[in-house]
């Protein structure tokens, strides 16, 4: 089975590279232009009003492959909880028809100003379409198909210090820092990712940060040195796609899910048996309905500092030099085992005090079940992980291409145990024979927390490549852009000393417990390693006039992890995985926009959870 889900960052580095791609060609989002002008003239304030109105379909274009599927669903996978969003959609069914609505309000009087920008969502696929196999819980309709919310909202101030430049901002806001343009978890994680709404038909980038409650400094010391801090006021973490819908591939973590199967595969989730499951972790054990109960940190202790200093010499060069100190936006799934009956509760519960200890109805049974069905699972977001980082971005005149990269270093990363080996070491309490498990060092005991957790220590670097070509194959313009990444982890145990996790690893790679009958097959490959290694590219171009005043935007771009796996909750690289996205955007009077895209994941074989979710995207938007 699977305990973890698959937070795949390609949409967030898809769309942050489109929007670099468009500003280096010269073409304006549509969002950006012909604003609501405002000017309140008897109060000195003025400012603008965007608004932005789009309507995007998503429509599945594979069918099931059945290595992502449960043997109980008719599968051959030895796990059923990472396939409802899998089994909801067939071929050719929509999973997104949506509208949306963004507004950006920029207010400023003399040197203050206040942003902020709201976003309103309805998703008819979600909301008034049947699912094939489960309905979408509550929570998932409010993430998904309808959804209200205020993003940005802060106050911006500019002031002179020592006769210098200095700018203030407090209030939600996103802080974006580092050079990366595909890659995540380096530099820039200050803020938290929304991934459900990157997966919905036309996604914005700008929709998809979470702002947090932040105040924020830059100081330019001069010419070449500049200052930048910032604290935050709250904690948020990364939100992944709801249980069920078409991009979901956690069961057992995201919105709306409150169990984990058991059986690797071969019990059902619809309506489950009593022994087949391990519930999530409420804070009222009795009260099915009460609120989950994660170990999420406080908000307080989030800060960072920048220093960057420009040398117009060495080709108008910027370096960067960084520190934070965040908690985990990312969760690891821990363990809690269950607790001990007295012989009245057994007796209770169907035990006969008379029957012999290996019976079914005996004490012995009835307690070994109770600690089972007792057993609960949680989400665990560790705190303080410090991160040291380096960056630069300049100019190689020899090959007329702008060059940039980072280096960081991070202290104590959390890393999240394989969740087979933890959830068998959370039943040694009432199966002492699974204390072999690598997440235990004996068989625990009740009401005993087993951590998911092992913190490493880690580096990541990458560096990114762009190149600018003028009119070319009767474009106007065309660019390339390629990034090359690696994740290397420090001190990380041989796979026979510990397995941390990865998609697709559905059990053990203890052979003991295949031999013992505890599961089906041993895994003995797919497992994380200490080192690897991906690449993106970017190719797009414009025809301007195309068709009257119809410019079009053609582009291609590639993701390629051919080196090692990343381990959990990290993900940046799985071996062999690819994504293949081309689109075709029009846009008149850049004020309309529409796009035809098609994106196509393959490789890594039953690692690659999406490998079978292939899709095609229309969306249309205008501005004003």
């Amino acid at each position: 089975m699977c305990l973890f889900f698959l937070l795949t960052c390609w949409e967030v580095s898809m769309l942050r590279a489109l929007v670099l791609v468009v500003a280096i060609l010269g073409v304006s989002w549509s969002w950006s232009v012909s604003a609501i002008q405002l000017d309140f003239g008897d109060y000195g304030i003025e400012g603008s009003l965007d608004t932005t109105l789009s309507l995007g379909l998503g429509i599945r274009v594979s069918d099931r492959d059945e290595k992502h599927i449960a043997r109980v669903s008719g599968g051959v996978a030895n796990s059923a909880n990472t396939d409802d969003g899998n089994l909801n959609y067939d071929q050719w069914d929509i999973f997104s028809l949506n509208k949306r609505i963004t507004q950006e309000l920029d207010l400023r009087r003399e040197n203050i100003g206040l942003f902020m920008r709201s976003t309103y969502l309805y998703d008819w696929a979600v909301m008034d379409l049947s699912t094939r196999r489960t309905e979408l819980s509550r929570e998932a309709e409010d993430r998904s198909g309808i959804d209200l919310r205020l993003l940005d909202a802060y106050f911006i101030g500019d002031f002179r210090l020592f006769d210098r430049p200095l700018t203030l901002r407090l209030g939600s806001m996103v802080i974006n820092w580092g050079e990366s343009t595909f890659i995540q978890n380096g530099i820039n994680t200050i803020n938290p990712v929304d991934v459900s709404k990157l997966r919905v038909a036309g996604a914005e980038l700008r929709e998809a940060f979470v702002p947090v409650p932040s105040f924020h400094a830059s100081f330019v010391i001069n010419p070449k040195f500049s200052l930048e801090g910032f604290y935050q006021f709250a904690w948020q973490p990364t939100e992944i796609e709801p249980v069920g819908t078409y991009f979901s591939t956690s069961d057992i973590a995201g919105p709306g899910a409150d169990r984990v199967m058991l059986g690797f595969g071969g019990a059902t989730d619809i309506e489950p048996t009593v022994r087949t499951f391990v519930q999530r972790r409420r804070r009222d054990a009795s009260d099915p309905n009460s609120a989950f109960q994660d170990e999420s940190p406080s908000g307080h202790g989030q800060f960072g500092f920048a220093f960057r200093y420009f040398e117009p010499a060495l080709n108008d060069t910027e370096f960067g030099f960084y520190y934070t100190n965040l908690h985990s936006r990312l969760p690891i799934i821990s363990a809690q085992t269950g607790l001990v009956l007295s012989d009245a509760e057994a007796i209770a519960l169907g035990a006969d005090p008379g029957a012999p200890a290996a019976a079914p109805n005996s004490i012995a049974s009835i307690r070994t079940g109770a600690l089972v069905n007792s057993s609960r699972y949680f989400r665990d977001y560790p705190k303080h992980i410090h991160s040291f980082g380096f960056s630069f971005n300049t100019q190689v005149n020899w090959l007329d291409m702008a060059l940039q990269g980072e280096f960081v270093y991070r202290k104590r990363q959390p890393l999240q145990v394989d969740d087979v080996e933890l959830l068998f070491g959370a039943l040694s309490a009432s199966i002492p024979s699974l204390a072999i498990s690598q997440a235990v060092d004996s068989a625990a005991g009740p009401n005993e927390e087993i951590s998911g957790v092992r913190r490493k220590d880690m580096i990541q670097a990458q560096v990114t490549g762009t190149k600018l070509f003028g009119p070319i194959f009767g474009m106007s313009d065309f660019v390339i852009l390629g990034e090359l990444g690696m994740t290397q982890i420090l001190g990380m145990e041989s796979q026979e000393d510990l397995r941390y996790e990865a998609p697709g690893t559905y059990t053990s790679g203890n052979p003991a417990f295949t031999g013992a009958g505890v599961q089906p097959a041993t895994q003995d490959r797919g497992f994380p390693s200490r080192f690897s290694m991906g690449y993106r590219l970017l190719t797009s171009g414009r025809f301007d006039n195309a068709i009257g005043a119809v410019s079009l935007i053609p582009s291609l771009a590639f993701s390629h992890d051919f080196k090692g796996t990343t381990p959990a909750p990290l993900l940046n690289f799985i071996q062999g995985r690819m994504t293949l996205t081309t689109a075709l955007a029009a846009t008149y009077l850049n004020k309309y926009r529409a796009e035809l895209s098609y994106t196509n994941y393959f490789g890594a074989s039953h690692f690659n959870l999406l490998n079978d979710r292939d899709f095609v995207s229309l969306t249309a938007s205008v501005s004003f």
